[in-house]
């Protein structure tokens, strides 16, 4: 279930990179406990945001960079490619379901092991710009090797696109290859079919530093991107941090197809944080909440607020969900909409693109509590 609009960098950071709901008084937001520590270690992050309104200027930031977790409640950002930090510092407070800060409007979510994080800016008001960080935790002693399947030299993957057009969105899934050349370098392409009911396919390269950063060149699009790759090769994902005028800014979230995945993968609470544009209209809107899974086809309880402040529930009525061997979920009913599942058990979320070009374009990730 899909929700929609309510109301309405460059080579010196791959240097650096390679030296070094409703959501309010009746969510389930866990004791006040605080579980800040698993949040700790160093990470690299990929940040976009959008305009409230086009009168605003720039209407768009991207940021690729990296951070610190003190595991007792401050986030510090170090060395960045793209649009300039707000702030170089954080506080945060994790709780015992999993939330960060999850009665503010720059809330997240966490996996208990901190090996992935997410944060979101549900605020309209501050900056005139509402948006998503993606944070992973730094890799070591990383190959090529790590993104591909044991005993081949390929790699396979879901793949997910957000593409900002100016005007305009477009959304995609598709499958992506990695291909290895030798320990740090590769070729890639990735197959999507997009919200605009069209094929789109791209080819490039990229380089792996050990401790996770990746530099990834499109041919196609004669662009450089940056990201991260997960270290185990479960998640890759790359962005571009150029946000000049007039230039479609691209993102890929990869999610490494796994096998024997089935109904049981999904099973309990996981929490989530979204981001959505109405295609016709360019209104944006981000959302954060929880739902759960009973491991056995159905889920309920798809709780969210956004960033207008409403909030929406699915209470206790319950609607099915498959999900295949390699990770691919569907949710059943209407037109059958899928996402995408990490393999790993111990590293679960899930991405759920909305690729309906008659609402609103965009996905929501979910983490395991």
């Amino acid at each position: 279930m899909i929700r929609s609009i309510g109301g309405v960098g460059s080579a010196l950071l791959f240097v650096l990179l390679a030296a070094l709901v409703a959501c309010n008084a009746s969510d389930q937001h866990g004791s006040a406990t605080q579980e800040n520590d698993i949040l700790d270690g160093k990470y690299w992050y990929v940040n976009f945001s959008r305009a409230v309104a086009t009168t605003v200027q720039p209407d768009l930031e991207a940021r690729v960079g990296l951070a610190r977790a003190d595991g007792e409640g401050k986030i510090t950002f170090g060395p960045n490619v793209g649009s300039p930090l707000p702030a170089n510092e954080r506080t945060y407070v994790v709780n015992t379901k999993h939330q960060i800060d999850n009665t503010s409007n720059h809330p997240g979510a966490t996996l208990a092991g901190g090996e992935f994080f997410e944060l979101g800016d549900l605020d309209r008001k501050d900056g005139n710009n509402i948006g998503l960080m993606l944070l992973s935790k730094h890799g070591a002693s990383m190959t090529i090797n790590d993104l591909i399947d044991s005993g081949a030299t390929s790699g396979f993957y879901h793949a997910v696109l957000l593409r900002f057009n100016r005007p305009g969105v477009l959304t995609g899934i598709g499958n992506a290859t990695i291909t290895k050349n030798n320990n740090t370098e590769a070729s890639w392409r990735i197959d999507y079919t997009l919200s605009s009911s069209t094929t789109l396919s791209r080819h490039g390269a990229m380089k792996l530093a050990p401790d996770g950063a990746i530099r990834s060149n499109d041919v196609n699009t004669n662009r450089t991107y940056y990201g991260f790759g997960e270290p185990n090769g479960d998640w890759i994902v790359w962005m571009e941090t150029s946000t000049t005028a007039n230039q479609i800014y691209r993102m890929d979230i990869l999610i490494r197809k796994g096998k024997g995945l089935g109904k049981a993968s999904l099973n309990g609470r996981f929490n989530l944080l979204g981001f959505y544009q109405e295609s016709a209209k360019e209104n944006v809107d981000a959302l954060f909440g929880r739902m759960f899974f009973d491991g056995k086809g159905n889920y309920y309880d798809f709780t969210t607020r956004n960033s207008f402040g409403r909030s929406s529930t699915t209470g206790s009525r319950t609607y099915p969900y498959d999900v295949a061997p390699d990770g691919k979920v569907t949710f059943l009913g209407g037109s059958n909409p899928i996402g995408f599942l990490t393999r790993n058990q111990d590293r679960r979320w899930f991405i759920f693109p909305d690729v309906n070009p008659s609402g609103s374009l965009g996905f929501f990730i979910a983490l395991a509590k």
